[in-house]
């Protein structure tokens, strides 16, 4: 049964039309190609809408404390309540990869891929960048405590492992990763899970041990953990 249908005008945009809708409490916010909008999940209706200067964006919405942030072009942080701009950090740039909350002293950080190989660490309140890492790209990164784990297309660098702290990150292993996925990695009892640049591997997280790799045809969807299995697409969304 279909609860509401809303229509916005806009263009077709491809992969940058894969933004994921984000659900908090009765508002719903997403990405379209004419800007950011806020709706009511009861009934579709506008809340608010953003302009935007990219348009359309593959990156998807982080809420949290108030606040909606996104890359779009730039790393963007709106009012969730009235979707008045708050800053913008342009030193964190792309629109690909979407930003992650990490909890650290009694702070919000905003955590994202850049475009200029980078892990930029941002202030959630004031939009000053903390500090920067190696990284990048177009993967998420996720968190776990003060672990931040992401996948960047640098081969040497592939998946890597960092030790958070207000001051900065320390790498605590990598492990080198040809293609060009950009699936995020999941983590889950203690084991970082990824699946892409056709092959899946299984890496504890303590240690940056592989426990197990194996080859399969999947590349820029991220995978989910349930029921002791790992779930992704393969093939290019033809076989799951």
């Amino acid at each position: 049964k279909t609860l509401w249908k809303a229509a916005f005008q806009g263009r077709p945009d491809g992969a940058n039309g894969s933004s994921t809708p984000a659900i908090v409490g009765d508002r719903l916010y997403f990405v379209g190609s004419s800007g950011a909008y806020c709706l009511n999940t009861a009934d579709g209706k506008v809340v608010w809408h953003t302009q935007t200067e990219s348009g359309g964006v593959p990156s998807s919405f982080l809420v949290t404390e108030g606040v909606a942030v996104v890359m779009a072009k730039r790393l963007v942080a709106l009012d969730a309540k009235s979707g008045e701009l708050l800053w913008e950090q342009k030193e964190a740039s792309g629109n690909r990869s979407s930003a992650v909350a990490w909890h650290h002293g009694g702070r919000t950080y905003v955590l994202c891929n850049g475009g200029r190989n980078e892990l930029v660490c941002v202030d959630l309140k004031t939009g000053e960048v903390a500090w920067k890492a190696p990284g990048g790209q177009i993967s998420t990164p996720v968190v776990f405590g003060d672990i931040a784990v992401t996948y960047t297309q640098d081969e040497k660098l592939g998946l890597v492992a960092y030790q958070l702290s207000a001051g900065g990150a320390k790498q605590l292993w990598s492990v080198a990763y040809k293609g060009r996925g950009a699936a995020t990695p999941v983590i889950h009892n203690g084991y970082v899970y990824h699946i892409g640049g056709d092959q899946a591997m299984c890496v504890e997280l303590s240690t940056g041990r592989i426990a197990w790799r194996e080859r399969v045809k999947a590349e820029i969807n991220s995978p989910i953990v349930a029921d002791g299995k790992v779930f992704a697409l393969a093939s290019n969304g033809r076989m799951l």
